[in-house]
């Protein structure tokens, strides 16, 4: 079981989710100096959940999402 770090609604933000958001925004060799980062990880934690919150109010208007 992956560490829960955030919840939105009812889903879950794992710490593997948040390692491959990072990985998106960069590359994975720099992700594992990152996440010794404690204000990046906070950072990275803060953009991932923005993006399921904003997801989630969307989906709540009744937007479907793609991608």
């Amino acid at each position: 079981m992956d560490l829960e770090l955030a919840r939105v609604g009812k889903t879950s933000i794992t710490a593997e989710d948040l390692q491959h958001h990072m990985e998106k925004a960069s590359s994975p060799e720099k992700v594992q100096e990152y996440l010794r980062n404690p204000d990046i990880v906070q950072v990275a934690l803060a953009s991932l959940v923005d993006q399921f919150v904003w997801a989630e109010m969307a989906r709540r208007e009744g937007m479907k999402l793609t991608g």
